[in-house]
């Protein structure tokens, strides 16, 4: 009877308004009778569950209601209402759980220097396990990513080979870049698109990049579509970038590293500075820079970008060569040095045997050019040469400055031989990829150094290389180059050079490419031959008046 009593006493819920009819809204406890008829408070939230949710109900008088604006408001607001609700977290008083304002890393409980981030020693250990989980894979033959000549012939997104929504102007770039009719997008397409198809970011940044080069073949003067999609591959990047995990994946150091090569190309070098800031220390959050070394590509190319920003903006690089990773592409080459350079060398530590190894760098340039000129002219079209043999000498001499020497007299010849090497690999690096441009600061600095009183004696081959590859390699202003030319000529008659094919000859004994500087050096020859002859005119001209 009392069951029957309490069900007639229980209120109507309202169909209206979704509230039940009677009763009134509280959050005051109610008092209920045990088994036992002792009184007990209980709270509106019993423990562990929430109260009653509160339903709204909707009137539908034609099936063309449910697709009002104003009905689909109110069902999105009441189920997010639930869903944000549990996303906050509510404590058992009611009140709203707040994120505490730590420090400490939600994964080891360590201070962060980032309040809310995972620190630096959790995220190595998840790359860890990430790496022993892709160790696994290969030893499952798991398939890896299809190749790309396999994709570029179809232009079906469904296969989602590609990690972008692509569309007719897309695909022609990808044609582009796989159709080998120019020699000087090779690197990108055999190294930098098989590492970007794993990361949206890094493919858009691509897709800039020989957008902007096929714009400029074609000579159209607006890089919009270029500009575009480099700020989709910016925005992609920063989304992603607040997750700490994600942040030091392999794909986002890709992406950073596709700007930097962006920036490297446009001449932007404050942009260049921010992003080689970033990728140092996303690298720093992952361990180091041996933490990259299983991937051959990325490590590659953080090599080449220290490469190119030391030589077009004058900024050192940061990490060192990959040796242990270059060792499995390198092949050993062993080559005898000619007879001019050895003589050099020898003469170098005979006057100077206490700094004997400073110019050790122009062996490994020497054996470089006779690498080249075995392969000519083939190696021009082997992408992964200029990054594997070239990159690391250029690293070496640029990291080699401030050399110290017992001798002011050593210590600037030996500057002057290392500017006038980075000006020799400077055009050969341009050979391989017109993208690689060289800043005047190499030219700059050893007219500089050339300019002042230094001594030369008994290193007359050694001196006359160096001016030759200053005037060939770069822009020197006309008065300074008259002043240059005399000093050549001066040169030559000392070794007994009557014209500029035995110049020629004695740099082919020394350092000398001509398949990279014929046009250059064909026109310094006219002007070498000229005073030459004028030199030789003055002379009878003065023996006919004695």
């Amino acid at each position: 009877m009392q069951n029957e009593t309490t069900r007639k006493s229980q209120p109507r819920a309202d169909p209206h308004n979704g509230q039940v009819a009677g009763a009134q809204p509280s959050s005051s406890p109610q008092t209920i009778m045990s088994k036992d008829n002792t009184p007990q408070v209980q709270s509106n939230k019993k423990k562990g569950k929430e109260a009653a949710s509160t339903f709204e109900f909707i009137n539908l008088f034609t099936p063309d209601d449910a697709g009002r604006d104003e009905n689909r408001s109110l069902v999105r607001r009441h189920v997010w209402k639930k869903i944000k609700k549990d996303k906050r977290g509510v404590s058992q008083a009611g009140t709203r759980t707040l994120m505490p304002k730590s420090r400490k890393c939600p994964g080891c409980g360590i201070e962060s220097q980032i309040q809310g981030r995972v620190c630096a020693s959790c995220i190595q250990l998840r790359l860890k396990g990430n790496v022993e989980r892709e160790k696994e894979a290969v030893l499952m033959h798991k398939p890896g990513p299809p190749s790309p000549l396999t994709i570029i012939s179809n232009d079906d997104d469904s296969l989602g080979v590609y990690p972008i929504r692509m569309t007719p102007e897309y695909h022609s770039v990808i044609r582009y870049l796989h159709s080998g009719s120019f020699d000087e997008v090779a690197s990108f397409r055999n190294v930098w698109f098989t590492m970007t198809l794993g990361d949206e970011g890094s493919f858009y940044q691509i897709l800039s990049t020989m957008r902007r080069h096929l714009a400029v073949i074609r000579g159209e003067p607006d890089q919009h579509s270029s500009d575009w999609l480099h700020n989709k591959a910016i925005q992609s990047v920063r989304q992603r970038i607040v997750d700490p995990l994600e942040a030091v994946t392999d794909g986002m150091v890709a992406s950073v590293i596709c700007f930097l090569t962006y920036s490297h190309i446009t001449g932007d070098v404050e942009a260049f500075k921010v992003h080689k800031a970033g990728l140092a220390q996303m690298i720093a959050l992952r361990g180091g820079i041996e933490t990259l070394d299983r991937n051959f590509n990325i490590r590659l190319m953080i090599l080449w970008d220290d490469v190119c920003g030391g030589c077009a903006f004058d900024i050192l690089p940061i990490h060192p060569v990959p040796t242990k990773v270059l060792l499995n592409f390198q092949q050993v080459w062993y080559t005898e040095l000619p007879h001019r350079l050895s003589r050099t060398l020898e003469q170098w530590k005979s006057i100077f045997p206490h700094e004997a190894s400073s110019l050790d760098f122009l062996e490994e340039v020497h054996a470089l050019n006779a690498r080249i000129q075995q392969q000519l002219p083939i190696v021009w079209r082997d992408d992964l040469f200029l990054g594997v043999y070239v990159n690391p000498i250029l690293h070496t001499l640029l990291m080699l400055q401030n050399l110290r020497c017992q001798s002011i007299r050593s210590a600037s010849i030996a500057e002057m031989c290392r500017l006038a090497a980075l000006l020799f690999l400077a055009d050969i690096r341009f050979r391989f990829l017109p993208f690689h441009t060289t800043g005047p600061h190499f030219g700059e600095r050893l007219l500089m150094l050339l300019q002042e009183e230094t001594t030369w004696e008994s290193l007359e081959d050694l001196h006359l290389w160096v001016l030759i590859t200053l005037l060939v390699n770069s822009t020197v202003r006309r008065d300074h180059r008259e002043e240059l030319l005399g000093r050549v000529v001066t040169i030559m008659s000392s070794l007994d050079l009557t014209s500029w094919a035995a110049v020629v000859e004695v740099l082919h004994g020394f350092l000398w490419l001509n398949d990279v500087v014929w046009i250059k050096a064909e026109r310094l020859g006219r002007e070498i031959d000229g005073r030459l002859k004028a030199k030789l005119s003055a002379a009878h001209v003065s023996q006919e008046l004695m």
